[in-house]
């Protein structure tokens, strides 16, 4: 649920907060897995770094929009983390965990499409 909302605000965020809140997600996750402080913390900065760099100059935030993006994360997340884990441990392998990151993947994109449309109703509701 985590990389869910550390994926999803980004759309809503500037950059600078987007950086703070993917990289206190991260920390948080990396805190709860209890493996090595830092990595999840890095990689989620850069990823919502860049889901809120991509998200407002190059795509119009609409829900497939969401739902494509954050199943493209999740993948680039899962990918290098399982590379991580690989390298650091050498315990697992990409294509073993290919089934999972699909998974997970459009998991975390139906959840995240859910959210965006429900905040996006919220917000639209207040303006008027």
């Amino acid at each position: 649920m985590i990389l869910v909302v550390a994926f999803t605000f980004p759309f809503f965020l500037q950059q600078f907060d987007a950086v703070v809140f993917g990289f206190v997600c991260g920390l948080l996750l990396d805190l709860l897995t209890g493996r090595i402080i830092g990595v999840n913390a890095i990689l989620i900065t850069y990823i919502a770094l860049f889901v809120s760099f991509i998200s407002k100059k190059y795509i119009y935030n609409t829900t497939i929009n969401v739902f494509i993006v954050t199943f493209v994360m999740t993948i680039l997340y899962q990918f290098i983390y399982v590379f991580l884990y690989y390298l650091i441990w050498k315990k697992g392998t990409i294509i073993g965990a290919v089934p999972k990151m699909l998974l997970e993947a459009l998991y975390n994109s139906m959840i995240a499409s859910l959210g965006y449309y429900i905040i996006q109703k919220r917000r639209k509701k207040l303006k008027l």
